[in-house]
């Protein structure tokens, strides 16, 4: 029995494939939840004071939190984003922030209708032009994504 198990397990081929890639795991500093790096807005204390790093990758002690207002208020409200960077935050620094607070969406679900509502544009867009129907590449799928192919007159 041992031999028909070592037999298997030599002809048995091994999963090969594209390793997961590691995706960097951080902290928003207002609620405290786990997400991916990327997900994240990075605010960092440089030599100029301080700034949102937009690239992540500026030198200086950084905190992170989520691109919505809930978290942003939260941090400005209190202390905790001069506490997380080390530092006192001056006046115009917090007006350039609470500046910036107003352009992002006030919550993740404000955030995800926005995301709807551009592609019900895009499929009004569409709309405007002819599909022809009777070709079987009007709808196709890239990358999971639906692609509708339009004709305009």
């Amino acid at each position: 029995q041992k031999t028909i198990q070592k037999t298997i397990q030599k002809t048995t081929p091994k999963a090969r494939g594209a390793k997961p890639r590691h995706v960097p795991q951080r902290t928003c500093i207002a609620c405290r939840q786990v997400a991916g790096k990327r997900s994240l807005l990075r605010v960092a204390r440089t030599a100029e004071g301080v700034v949102i790093d937009p690239t992540g990758k500026q030198p200086g002690r950084g905190a992170y939190l989520h691109p919505y207002q809930t978290c942003w208020q939260a941090v400005l409200r209190g202390g905790r984003l001069g506490q997380a960077l080390r530092t006192r935050l001056s006046a115009d620094e917090r007006k350039r922030l609470e500046d910036f607070m107003q352009t992002l969406p006030r919550t993740e679900a404000e955030s995800n209708a926005a995301d709807a509502n551009a592609a019900d544009v895009n499929v009004a867009e569409a709309d405007r032009g002819r599909v022809d129907d009777q070709a079987p590449d009007s709808v196709r799928t890239v990358d999971g994504r639906r692609i509708l192919d339009v004709y305009l007159d």
